[in-house]
């Protein structure tokens, strides 16, 4: 869903920053590119771990949630073309379901906004089953609960983590860019079968 369907990337990375600075006057360089990665667990532990940030997990998890759902619900837009290549698969009677890294509140709050949640047949988390995307595993589970086959299911996805896991699962790719990948769009392109990118559409 972001990166993908939503241009939402952006405002997860400026919440981890607003969230930091509440406690620390500098964040590392590399600070966009290692936290734009992860799920809310693996952010909070990187804060925690690497960041000294002295809060506990479930508080972090919670304020950023609430400042991101409030987002969802309002001003995060869909990417150029996603809401007509949504409806028009759901009119032609495609399966589809979300497989996200974002908080199921922040998921359903989008969704009815932008009038496509009836579209999906079904939404997970990363924190309804054992896996993040980061693993194979993940993506076949989801499969595997929608009774769909790797080779005839599609994977929209942004990010190369997460295209590298669903290509070791067997699944189809389509590439969707995303400014906050472009560091590595070469290597996306390299391992998805079609391309997604509204800068050449």
């Amino acid at each position: 869903m972001d990166g993908t369907i939503l241009d939402s990337m952006p405002y997860w990375r400026n919440v981890s920053k607003e969230y930091a600075m509440q406690y620390v006057d500098k964040l590392p360089d590399d600070f966009d590119e290692r936290t734009y990665v992860m799920d809310l667990d693996e952010c909070s532990a990187y804060f925690r771990d690497e960041l000294g940030i002295n809060t506990d997990a479930a508080t972090m998890r919670q304020t950023a949630v609430d400042i991101m759902t409030r987002h969802y619900s309002t001003d995060i837009p869909a990417k150029d073309g996603m809401l007509e290549l949504i409806r028009r698969e759901h009119e032609a009677g495609s399966c589809m379901c979300i497989f996200t890294s974002s908080d199921r509140g922040c998921v359903d709050a989008a969704l009815n906004r932008l009038g496509i949640a009836d579209c999906f047949n079904n939404i997970f988390t990363v924190y309804d089953i054992p896996y993040n995307k980061k693993n194979p595993e993940s993506y076949k589970l989801i499969a595997e609960k929608m009774h769909f086959k790797p080779e005839d299911t599609w994977v929209y996805e942004d990010v190369l983590h997460g295209i590298e896991s669903a290509r070791q699962g067997g699944f189809k790719i389509c590439a969707v860019y995303d400014e906050d990948s472009k560091k590595h769009w070469n290597e996306i392109c390299a391992l998805a079968d079609e391309i997604r990118d509204i800068r050449n559409d």
